[in-house]
């Protein structure tokens, strides 16, 4: 079995803190403010100085890189440092200040290796800026900066008036249900103070190792997803014959409607008032990210309860500039994000993902008869435009995203046949041209 390590992350919204006395009171909103910007600041004071001693840790381990930049900021009885940042981050803790100094690092790396670029093609264009400031969160490291009494109860060490001081928190009853039901066989790692929209949370970060299953390719049974417009996903189950044991058709249409909606009242209001509303968008952005978590769970529920072995996408490339009377459609389109909350629920099930070519996937028919025709299809006689149903050259009617997900499925296995095969026996097909038929007609062959 192949073991992989997986991380995840939950945020536990702060609404209530104990005073000494043990009594619920409202955060101090100004305490944890200060607390975040005190460590950016930090890590904005350390990042010229790891910049200007690159050269001496760049080949050092990170723990030795840290212990270099460490002896230069901060005073200890064997030593007295270079910077003044003790004097500038009074009694800042230990830990937080090596946690500091691996986000300096961190940010300095890329932009060394963006200069000696730069250096190498002859210093074309202008060179790249070390940025100082970023929007960084401080972590919380056991027993120095956490502590945690019980499942409810925490303490973290919080900046207030100039100095560092215990705050006890305490967690909401969801929250705590949730961790103990979900994380309770995860390692738990250091929490992190996250601010958003005037908000503060605590994340809790957990590792798992999981085991994949490791069927071969070829033996394996693989749900073939085609991501689209009209439906967010179409499955097939399929095995190495070509054989599709189970379909499937996702479309989340109430949402869908309410997005429809919500962006006709944009348009009204662009139309009319020529401003944006940020509300609005604000709504279109949550319903969004509704379709694709439901979009993501249908996948991985069809996958597992098939027993799946694989889950295999197209690999979309989404940068090129949009046109068309889609366009609005395609930019609001999370295939990608879809993909990567899938990869991670399969992951987590022991399931495998891969991807494979995505050309012409549902531009050829599956049964080998050449391009289908989109958007025109027939009954009684009357033609109907829908860009769901394609037909095929022989006359045949389908849906297309149907026909795609057999040709993705088929291009998986074919692949996998390839790297099996001798060189006279593999298969002579592009990988953009290979359908279902493809499939069967290779082993048909090798019979």
């Amino acid at each position: 079995m192949c073991t992989i390590k997986i991380t995840t992350s939950y945020n536990c919204l702060i609404t209530n803190t104990i005073n000494h006395n043990g009594i619920l009171t409202s955060i101090p909103k100004k305490t944890l403010n200060n607390t975040i910007n005190i460590y950016r600041q930090a890590v904005s004071y350390l990042i010229p100085i790891v910049n200007d001693h690159w050269n001496n840790i760049v080949d050092l381990p990170s723990l030795k890189q840290v212990n270099y930049i460490e002896h230069l900021v901060h005073t200890t009885d064997k030593h007295t440092a270079v910077y003044d940042f003790d004097k500038l981050f009074y009694k800042f803790p230990s830990y937080l200040r090596r946690s500091a100094i691996n986000d300096a690092i961190a940010k300095v790396k890329p932009y060394q290796t963006n200069y000696n670029k730069w250096l190498q093609n002859g210093k074309i264009g202008k060179p790249p800026k070390l940025n100082c400031y970023h929007f960084v969160a401080p972590v919380f490291f056991k027993s120095n900066m956490y502590d945690k009494l019980d499942d409810f109860i925490i303490k973290i060490k919080v900046y207030h008036n100039n100095d560092w001081v215990w705050l006890t928190i305490k967690l909401k009853n969801t929250d705590v249900k949730y961790l103990q039901r979900h994380c309770k066989s995860k390692t738990e790692l250091s929490p992190i103070l996250v601010k958003s929209k005037n908000n503060y949370y605590l994340k809790f970060v957990y590792d798992e190792q999981v085991k994949l299953n490791t069927t071969s390719e070829l033996k394996s049974r693989i749900v073939a997803v085609d991501l689209g417009l009209n439906n967010d996903a179409t499955m097939c189950l399929m095995d190495s014959t070509g054989t599709v044991y189970a379909r499937q058709f996702v479309n989340i249409a109430y949402e869908k409607d309410q997005l429809t909606h919500l962006l006709n009242k944009i348009k009204r209001d662009q139309k009319h008032y020529g401003y944006q509303n940020k509300a609005l968008w604000r709504q279109v952005n949550h319903i969004n990210e509704q379709i694709s978590c439901k979009t993501s769970l249908a996948i991985v529920g069809f996958a597992i309860t098939n027993q799946a072995d694989c889950i295999v996408f197209e690999h979309l490339q989404l940068n090129s500039k949009k046109r068309g009377k889609v366009k609005q459609k395609l930019h609001l389109w999370r295939a990608k994000h879809i993909q990567a909350i899938v990869t991670l629920k399969a992951h987590q099930n022991g399931i495998r993902i891969s991807r494979v070519c995505a050309f012409n996937t549902s531009k050829l028919a599956y049964d080998g008869s050449g391009n289908v025709t989109r958007g025109e299809y027939t009954i009684n006689g009357k033609t109907h435009y829908n860009y769901s149903i394609c037909k095929f050259s022989t006359g045949k009617q389908y849906n297309c995203d149907l026909n795609a997900s057999y040709n993705i499925g088929a291009r998986f296995f074919l692949r996998a046949y390839d790297k099996t095969a001798k060189e006279e026996h593999k298969v002579k097909v592009k990988a953009s041209e290979r359908t279902l038929h493809t499939l069967k007609e290779y082993i048909k062959s090798c019979v």
